[in-house]
């Protein structure tokens, strides 16, 4: 086992180890420090003898040519012997400046994202009000909406219980309305029958000699024959209509005993089978 003294010892050993180590990094801190200083020093020299160098030049537009020539020249040779200050990659000033500024730039960096975060909650608080508020608002609109809705129905009602004759005209309308869109399809309906199973094949019968231009035209013709004596029943009148009595369809019409004719067949209508 070792003794209390050899302990103390060997820490003054390394006591004065370490001092030695914090003399020779202050000493080369020192020597490279100075070095750049003085190439600092000959890299302004350098600066200067080029600001001399414009001088030359701006006297040079006071002189001829030949003499502003030479002294540039001159400024040149002068420049380019001395030698430029080029930093070391362990520049000690350089590294020094660069971390002062990175320092302060990480600094600026710390108060602006502190900026960023207030910013951000203020935002948040804002769009909480705001959504609490559009939550409130479709609410009190819906409110609105049953009340006037509700407010609608009593007036109706209140109208309708004052004025049952109205009441009763306005459903005998609504029964009417809906009765003639009824007869409308099946007036529809009827007219497509007619067109598909009777007309048309009679037509391509009677006319099978005529071009094909020729057959449609009779067949529209023959349609709105038949459109106007289903008219003469829907609208209880059942008049007599005129029609040229050459007419092969026609003809057809009273030999199938479709039709009712007078004057020749100068005027037909559909049979009523409910009279006697």
């Amino acid at each position: 086992m070792s003794s209390p003294n050899s302990d103390a010892s060997i820490s003054q050993v390394d006591a004065e180890i370490a001092t030695i180590d914090q003399s020779k990094r202050d000493e080369t801190y020192t020597r490279n420090l100075a070095k750049e200083i003085e190439q600092k020093k000959k890299f302004s020299k350098a600066i200067e003898l080029v600001l001399v160098s414009e001088d030359y030049q701006n006297e040079a537009q006071q002189v001829d040519k030949e003499t502003a020539l030479k002294k540039r020249a001159i400024a040149l040779y002068e420049t380019l012997n001395r030698q430029p200050y080029n930093p070391e990659r362990g520049e000690v000033l350089g590294i020094a400046l660069a971390q002062s500024n990175m320092k302060a730039q990480i600094q600026a960096l710390e108060k602006y994202k502190e900026q960023l975060v207030k910013k951000k909650e203020r935002l948040n608080q804002k769009w909480r009000f705001q959504k609490g508020t559009s939550v409130d608002l479709k609410n009190l609109a819906r409110a609105i909406d049953e009340r006037h809705s509700a407010e609608t129905d009593k007036r109706r009602q209140f109208v309708t219980d004052r004025n049952p004759e109205a009441t009763r005209v306005r459903k005998a309308r609504q029964r009417l309305e809906a009765l003639e869109e009824r007869e409308e399809e099946m007036v529809a309906h009827l007219r497509y029958t007619l067109d598909t199973y009777f007309i048309q094949p009679k037509i391509d019968l009677l006319f099978s000699s005529q071009s094909e231009a020729e057959i449609k035209r009779v067949r529209q013709r023959a349609l709105k024959l038949v459109e106007k004596l289903i008219n003469e029943i829907f609208e209880g009148t059942f008049n007599f209509i005129s029609v040229d009595g050459s007419d092969p369809f026609v003809r057809h019409l009273v030999k199938g005993n479709v039709v009712e004719q007078k004057n020749q067949m100068t005027q037909i209508r559909l049979h009523r089978f409910d009279t006697s």
